[in-house]
């Protein structure tokens, strides 16, 4: 192999995968103007290697094209990293507790926000309600959503500014859990997601920029390199252009 032009960054590893074979390369990877523009066994690569070449050594680890995440909610990625994760829930009071907790460390956040609970993981996987959130936070309204993203758990606060009550009527594609007297239980169901969602999942530019930042550091560590944005969430849409 005899390569004219000097790239701008080498890495070498001995498993590197290309797609084009099954087995994995023991060679280099050569980048110039942000493009792979050689592949190759290690006796080649001094041919691009220059004075002002980068080389990265990376034997032992594993090296490929970046990923491309056809179906990602980027801000929402960003929120699950900044706010409070319940998955190791094993209850519904311990959820609940978690959320409080929590909450005492954003006193000026105008919605406590979480995620990743899911009752089929509980003790008595029944679905949650307001009672138990209600029991810990009154004055604040909290949007938990679960691990599915397709339900969400709120409180009676929550229900309140979004003006939820026995009368309302379940949107299409929609539901809004009841107690057998008809009021709501707490917990949201699809499209009635954006009953409450469009209240508190409405931030300013600078908070999306936070969010976006946060989840771009934690997908570059993965290799994911490039996205597709699924803005539209249950009728909001997640993600300023301008903040992009």
């Amino acid at each position: 192999m005899i390569i004219a032009e000097k790239a701008d960054i080498v890495i070498i590893s001995d498993a590197i995968y290309t797609g084009q074979h099954k087995d994995t390369l023991d060679g280099f990877v050569a980048i110039k103007d942000n493009t792979i523009m050689a592949v190759g066994d290690k006796k080649d690569m001094e041919s691009v290697v220059g004075s002002n070449t980068q080389v990265f050594d990376y034997t032992s680890k594993f090296v490929m094209p970046g990923f491309f995440d056809s179906h990602t909610h980027v801000v929402m990625a960003g929120m699950y990293q900044t706010h409070v994760n319940l998955g190791e829930a094993k209850s519904e009071d311990e959820a609940a507790q978690m959320v409080k907790k929590f909450a005492e460390t954003v006193p000026n956040d105008p919605w406590i926000i979480g995620f990743n609970w899911y009752h089929v993981y509980w003790e008595n996987k029944k679905l949650p309600t307001k009672l138990s959130l209600d029991k810990y936070i009154k004055d604040r309204p909290v949007f938990l959503l679960n691990a599915e993203a397709h339900g969400a758990w709120v409180n009676s606060k929550a229900l309140e500014i979004a003006g939820i009550n026995r009368e309302t009527i379940d949107p299409a594609y929609g539901e809004i859990e009841r107690f057998e007297n008809g009021d709501p239980t707490g917990y949201l169901y699809e499209e009635a997601l954006g009953l409450i969602g469009k209240y508190a999942l409405t931030f300013s530019e600078e908070k999306e920029e936070k969010m976006i930042t946060k989840y771009m550091e934690g997908a570059s560590q993965y290799g994911i390199t490039s996205v597709n944005d699924m803005q539209p969430y249950f009728g909001m849409n997640l993600g300023s252009p301008d903040v992009y």
